[in-house]
């Protein structure tokens, strides 16, 4: 509890007017919520007055004098009740427009701290942690802290305030009688804190069964195209039929619960009315209370209802908010290993050498695995670079490292002249323009995927872009063009035409170096063709690109060749030059060769 309130402390003085007013409109609502009571109990003892005196006045003329007063008061009474409901009605209208207003508030400012905290994570911590664990971070964490910021700080206050003012005035009219009138209460709240501590286990159960469903309907509908290949409809049908009944099993179990919950409270209020009526009766008869007394002690017994059921869902409340409260400030607390610089280097880029690698060493922290080994190369300025290796041999490592996705153990990278470290994430950015290897579309228009990675881009843009990567006849035959939607990860797109879409956002950044990781794969020779001659005439002479690719074909055009293997640079050098030293190039050159004679 205490982490919650010292977490939370920044957020609720920055909206302490909210909270002060709701505190101060929260006891306005709860002072109109007790005295109709009172009204009710003077309504009683007034009609008790009048049926005396008229009984008393039996066979007299003034009887009827008195009858009419009856029928004069008790619409006044009426009227008097309904009127304090509406003012109550109101404040409590106040009290959702300053508490609950708050909470979402604060629900709303921790979402952007939190998406910018995870923003900030480097790669390999993305990669140790699960896509479904951030979600539930921002998702269900936050929901959990606001519902107890908004409805726990209200009825904790409804419940404090009510129960305090309700119990003194019992006690000031008689305290024998409010002993045995709340007497049940104890009872009552232990009662509904643990059937709802049953009931949020199940429902935990249900949410996270829901997660499961949901999670299969979309990798399903994401691989549509596979099932529809192998035909297995029917299976993914019956899967789908298993966790839809796991879910309902989970469901109608919660429900069977939660319907204890009501009964439950009746019961025990039921129980705690019946000894108001007895014992009151009895002190009635004493005459040290009066009807009207017992009207309104049963009255504040049915309001502690709600603040004492209230006590159990609150705690329960709290106890989520804690849970939540300690994993948001878990990721908030959790720093790039990766830090920039605040302010932009003076040191201009200079020199012919655009990367240069200077015995580095990177280990991968989740699996262990020792992916760079002792490297150094350097790559020109203006020239054109192959990376060809086996797969697993480090090439796409030996990206990210040159683009700072992730930090080497040991070692130097220097970009043009400079420390890699020395550089800010946005010169960084203005720096490289990258391709990646896995293929990211956004759920939006082929326009919008294209200007992804630049602001302010202009039709006329988006058009030479897509003319540079080969796709812009393939998306004018599209019916709306550059406006097409193209689905969840680009999935109407075939993969040569996302390949090209990323390799057109990729141009439009206009940076220094061009990187492309084996993004190439999936078109065929005549564009590859097309796109490496756009390469050449189309990017400044003083533009450095690099590519990996699994095919020679591609390293051919290239200026340089460097053939990485186990985590080292082996070779360097053109292909006609690597061919002849015949080294391991030479043998990836070969293997090729037989390869497209066998399948010709």
């Amino acid at each position: 509890m205490k982490l919650l309130l010292f977490s939370l402390r920044p957020h609720l003085y920055k909206h302490r007017k909210l909270l002060f007013w709701g505190t101060v409109f929260t006891l306005i609502s709860n002072w109109f919520s007790i005295y109709p009571a009172q009204v009710v109990r003077h309504a009683f003892d007034f009609v008790g007055e009048l049926l005396k005196t008229s009984k008393q006045m039996e066979g007299f003329s003034q009887k009827s004098v008195v009858t009419d007063a009856l029928f004069y008061v008790l619409p006044f009474f009426g009227l008097f009740i309904v009127v304090l409901a509406l003012i109550r009605g109101y404040f409590l209208y106040l009290v959702r427009q300053t508490l609950i207003v708050m909470s979402r508030k604060i629900e709303y400012e921790q979402k952007n701290q939190l998406f910018k905290a995870m923003l900030g994570y480097s790669q390999n911590q993305i990669r140790a942690m699960k896509t479904g664990d951030l979600m539930a971070r921002i998702g269900e964490d936050v929901a959990n802290v606001r519902m107890f910021v908004g409805p726990g700080i209200m009825y904790s206050l409804n419940t404090l305030t009510l129960f305090g003012m309700i119990i003194v005035t019992m006690v000031y009219v008689n305290p024998e009688l409010t002993f045995y009138s709340v007497l049940p209460l104890p009872l009552l709240t232990i009662s509904i804190y643990y059937v709802h501590s049953i009931i949020v286990r199940k429902s935990d159960e249900k949410q996270k069964q829901i997660g499961v469903v949901s999670s299969f309907v979309q990798e399903s509908f994401s691989g549509i195209r596979l099932i529809k290949a192998f035909a297995r409809e029917k299976e993914m049908e019956k899967k789908f039929g298993e966790l839809s009944n796991a879910y309902k099993t989970k469901a109608l179990d919660l429900i069977r619960v939660d319907a204890l919950f009501m009964p439950l409270i009746v019961l025990l209020i039921g129980i705690s009315t019946i000894l108001t009526i007895w014992i009151g009766s009895e002190k009635v008869i004493a005459g040290t209370i009066t009807i009207g007394n017992i009207a309104e002690f049963v009255i504040y017994i049915n309001l502690l209802i709600w603040p004492v059921a209230a006590l159990g869902w609150v705690t329960s409340l709290t106890n989520k908010a804690v849970s939540g409260q300690k994993r948001i400030n878990e990721a908030l607390n959790t720093f790039s290993e990766i830090q920039y610089p605040e302010n932009e280097s003076q040191s201009p880029k200079t020199g012919d050498i655009a990367v240069e690698f200077y015995n580095v060493n990177f280990t991968y922290p989740d699996t262990g695995v020792h992916a760079i080994k002792d490297l150094s190369a350097k790559i020109e300025k203006g020239k054109i670079y192959a990376i060809v290796g086996r797969t697993g041999s480090g090439k796409t490592t030996l990206l990210q490292l040159m683009m700072r996705v992730i930090q080497p153990q040991t070692g130097i990278i220097e970009l043009f002249g400079r420390p890699l470290e020395s550089y800010t994430r946005q010169e960084l950015k203005q720096t490289f323009a990258y391709v990646p290897q896995d293929v990211f579309l956004f759920s939006d228009t082929i326009a919008a995927n294209i200007a992804f990675g630049k602001e302010n881009i202009n039709h006329e843009m988006l058009e030479n872009a897509a003319r540079f990567a080969h796709v812009y006849d393939d998306i004018v035959h599209f019916p709306d063009k550059f406006d097409v939607k193209i689905g969840e990860r680009g999935v109407t797109l075939s993969g040569g035409q996302k390949q090209r879409v990323s390799i057109a956002r990729a141009y439009v950044v206009d940076a220094d170096i061009f990187v492309m990781d084996d993004s190439l794969s999936a078109v065929d020779t005549k564009t590859e063709e097309e796109i490496f001659s756009n390469l050449r005439s189309k990017l400044d002479k003083n533009k450095t690109i690099v590519i990996v690719t699994h095919r020679i074909t591609t390293a051919q055009r290239c200026d340089e060749i460097i053939v990485v293997e186990g985590g080292k640079v082996v070779e360097t050098g053109t292909h006609d030059e690597l061919v002849s030293r015949k080294g391991p190039y030479f043998e990836f050159y070969t293997r090729q060769q037989l390869e497209s004679q066998v399948y010709s």
